[in-house]
């Protein structure tokens, strides 16, 4: 099953650092990581655009979008 990893940058708040992007990269199999630019607390309200995005080409890719 293919999965999707969006990750964040410029919070300490973000609950997945680069460290735990990296290990996820390392030991999910089937992982796409997308990188989605710095973003506060609430990463959907400061990159929903990019996030929208990200998700839209992930599910295209793997025929998932209707």
């Amino acid at each position: 099953m293919p999965e999707l990893l969006l990750t964040f940058d410029g919070s300490p708040a973000l609950m997945v650092d680069a460290e735990t992007a990296a290990w996820c990269e390392r030991n999910i199999s089937a992982l796409e990581s997308r990188y989605c630019g710095p973003a506060a607390h609430l990463c959907p309200e400061g990159r929903p655009e990019e996030i929208a995005a990200a998700v839209d080409a992930w599910a295209a890719r793997h025929a998932l979008a209707t």
